[in-house]
């Protein structure tokens, strides 16, 4: 006879099986999002280092989004452009308007085109967002 606890854990694997199908619950690369006359832009990859003098552009104030706030923490980036969360083009076009921006984004997050913007991988260390 199946106990609750059964019932339970039998639940968490179904539910883990379901995710790892849907590619939930795993760790994406990131690329950081830059203007295309961005000094960096053209780069094969970059250091999270590389972007301390840049701006991150957050749709939202940084404080309330823990990942980019972490990461401009852990590597000394102290501006930060907030925007409004409006969607992935309003942001890419947001981050168009400044060659010092730039952000993150995972790396299978399908970007539309964009002549104004590039993507490049970050490497050394490569900061991965857990989703």
């Amino acid at each position: 006879m199946a106990t609750a606890v059964d019932v339970d854990l039998a639940q968490v694997r179904a539910f883990v099986q379901a995710a790892e199908e849907l590619h939930f619950g795993h760790a994406a690369e990131e690329l950081s999002i830059l203007h295309a006359d961005h000094p960096l832009a053209d780069a094969p990859a970059i250091r999270p280092a590389q972007l301390r003098d840049g701006v991150p552009g957050t749709p939202g104030a940084l404080h309330r989004l823990d990942f980019l706030h972490r990461f401009a923490m852990a590597f000394g980036i102290h501006q930060h452009a907030a925007g409004t969360n409006l969607g992935l083009d309003r942001f890419l076009a947001d981050l168009a308007t400044d060659r010092h921006h730039f952000s993150l984004l995972p790396a299978d997050t399908p970007l539309p085109p964009h002549p104004a913007i590039r993507s490049v991988p970050l490497i050394d260390p490569r900061p991965l967002y857990a989703w």
